[in-house]
């Protein structure tokens, strides 16, 4: 997040919660692990992508 406020700005980073390691401790298989990823780029994902 980006926030400019005179007279300067705020920029906040926060931690991605789904790597690749916190996903495979969740024990999802690669097809659902694609979907995530697919989600993070995208924002979305039809039952036709999945």
């Amino acid at each position: 997040m980006f926030d400019y406020t005179s007279p300067g700005f705020s920029l906040v980073l926060r931690n991605d919660p789904y790597t690749r390691e916190r996903l495979d401790s969740l024990g999802l298989n690669e097809r659902q692990i694609a979907a995530v990823n697919h989600l993070k780029r995208r924002g979305s994902i039809s039952n036709q992508e999945y």
